[in-house]
Parts: structure tokens; sequence; C-alpha cells
């Protein structure tokens, strides 16, 4: 049966930490599976989705998928993720119909993390049979090779900090600019959220063992939030078509 173990993560600090400790998942598989290993990122109007993907061969002639779906949510398109993934708050987690709130999506991501990390003698089958324990909610003891990622441990990498604090100053100047075009935007309403253009920069997936950027995906999920507050202040009227083009033409030079 397949696997798909589906994280959703915001702005705030638990996503944060869930961020790094998704990062270590995504290298552990890259160092178990290598080339079996298939990682793509894609950009959306709302949320950028990294995803990673491998497949077992847990008995001889059966295969079986495990795949890793993170959302990077826009801050401005939160509610409308939580009614249609019916979630009461972020960050949250989802297997198999099973749903994971706040501190919990932390923990399944560690014990995922925590049971890659020490997988690198287990054959498929018993890599299979960890995952499934996993995934209904029971613990898994494994070997402890490197020390856990979990909610209280350093980044993966050293590259994960200065990658959230250059988002957190380039929100900062993005935010400055926008409130200099017009005063603070209002609600919007259903309709205006279903007008959205979807905004896409060409892009084709790669299908490598190179994981999807940790500091990448954070920067592009905050250009595209950016993009999207753009589009609505046009849409009002509160920003003249040079500004907007000038703008637009910054943002998306930025996804290139």
């Amino acid at each position: 049966m397949p696997y798909t173990f589906q994280f959703f993560v915001t702005g705030d600090d638990l996503s944060k930490k869930l961020i790094r400790v998704i990062d270590g998942i995504s290298r552990s598989l890259i160092r178990r599976f290598g080339s079996k290993c298939r990682s793509h990122s894609r950009d959306y109007t709302a949320y950028v989705l990294a995803s990673s993907e491998v497949i077992l061969e847990p008995e001889p002639d059966s295969r079986e998928a495990l795949r890793i779906d993170t959302y990077f949510i826009l801050n401005i398109y939160q509610e409308e993720f939580k009614a249609r993934f019916s979630l009461p708050k972020f960050p949250a987690a989802r297997i198999n119909g099973r749903t994971f709130l706040g501190e919990e999506a932390l923990e399944l991501a560690s014990s995922l993390h925590s049971l890659l990390e020490s997988s690198q003698d287990m054959s498929d089958r018993e890599f299979a049979r960890a995952i499934e324990r996993i995934a209904i909610g029971e613990r898994v003891e494994v070997k402890s090779q490197e020390p856990r990622v979990s909610m209280e441990s350093s980044p993966p990498t050293k590259a994960v900090e200065p990658a959230v604090k250059a988002v957190s100053r380039m929100a900062s100047r993005l935010t400055e600019v926008l409130r200099s075009l017009a005063p603070p935007t209002t609600t919007q309403t259903d309709a205006e959220k279903a007008a959205e253009p979807e905004i896409r920069p060409p892009s084709t997936p790669e299908e490598s063992v190179k994981a999807p950027s940790l500091e990448g995906n954070v920067l592009r999920a905050g250009i595209m939030d950016c993009l999207a507050r753009l589009e609505k202040l046009r849409r009002e009227g509160r920003v003249s078509e040079e500004e907007y083009r000038r703008m637009r033409e910054i943002y998306l030079s930025l996804l290139e």
C-alpha cells in the first residue's frame, strides 16, 4: 500500500522547527535510496509544494510507494487551506487519514527521520513494516546512530538558520514596499479568491537525487505571497499599472 505523509507548514516558529526536520528527512531519503529517490517542487498561487518519493520492494514482485509532500502555505491563504483540508490549525500532518496537529506533527516527522537515520541496514521489507507502524501511531524502537532531530535539536544543516533569517529580512522589506503603495488591504472575499490567477513560473520538475532546496522553497513562498498581495492591490486600483508592472517584474525575476 502507498504511504503518503503530508505536512502543512506556514511562517510560525513551530512550522520552522518542522521544516528543519523535514529537510533532514529529505537528506536521509537520499542517503538511503540514492538515485531511487525522486524529488521536485512546484509553485502555486497559494502554496509551494515540495515532494520526495521512493519505491520500496518489500517482497518479490511487490512495490510500495513512500511519498513525502510538504505544503509551504502563504499566510493570506491559511484559512482557505484549513477549510480545504479540514485542519483546525497549522502546522499539521496527515498520513492514511490520521491527522496530527502542532507538536504532534513535529513528533511524527521526528519519528520518521529517526527511522530513516537508523535504516541503513534494514531490508525494504523491514523498513516498510516500520513505516506502517508509524502510520498507525505505534512507536518504533530504532538504533541510535545519530542524534535524533527533535523539537529542541539544532538544524541538520548550518544553511537553515541563515535562510530563515534571510526570509524574515526579505519579508520585512517587501512588506514595507507594499505598505508604501496603499493602506492596509481588507479581508479577501471568497469570490476574489476564486478569481485569483495562478502564477506558475515556467519550470520542469527533474527526477534527480537532489532534494528540494529548503531555502529555495521558503523564499519562493514569501515571494509568491507578495505577488498575490500585489495582484489584489491592482484589482482594487490601489497601485498604478506602471508600478504594478515594475514590481511584478522584480518579484518574478526572483523566482527564476
